[in-house]
């Protein structure tokens, strides 16, 4: 009987330490496994930053290029660049004075049709006319205009 087990013990004993292995491995690739959806999670992080990277100094590239191609072209002859020079600084006001010219002469119109209107006072027409888009529209002007002047005179100072 205690050959018996002696034997048994014996080729069990012998299994163990291939057990163990198996167990070690199997330990080691579920480790392993782990580091590399670690790395590879790491490596879709800077992928994905350095593509920003790339997106961002493409921007920044075609930006630069835009204010370049944006830049006056000198003729060479004084008189013709100062007025392209005046033409070019006063497109954007002139653009602006004839939008507000335009919205003047439609809402002038407007009254002129509402107060045509049986039984409309001109306090009526007045109140109906001047509306919430308008208001908006004022404010986003207003504070695009002077706002832009006070963010630039800001930064000016700061720089």
């Amino acid at each position: 009987m205690i050959t018996a087990l002696g034997a048994i013990f014996g080729f069990l004993g012998s299994l163990l330490p291939q057990v163990l292995k198996m167990w070690q491995q199997k330990t080691d690739q579920a480790h392993e496994l782990a580091l590399m959806d670690k790395q590879l999670e790491a490596q879709k992080v800077t992928g994905s930053q350095r593509l920003d990277e790339v997106r961002e100094v493409g921007l920044s590239d075609e930006t630069v290029a835009i204010l370049k191609a944006a830049e006056p072209k000198l003729t060479g002859v004084k008189l013709v660049d100062a007025f392209l020079q005046i033409v070019n600084s006063l497109m954007r006001p002139v653009v602006v004075y004839l939008y507000f010219a335009d919205y003047l002469i439609i809402k002038y119109a407007t009254y002129k049709l509402l107060l045509a209107l049986p039984g409309a006072t001109w306090e009526h027409v007045v109140t109906g006319l001047w509306s919430d888009f308008d208001r908006a529209m004022l404010g986003g002007i207003m504070g695009f205009l002077f706002g832009n002047r006070s963010m630039g005179k800001w930064f000016d100072r700061k720089t």
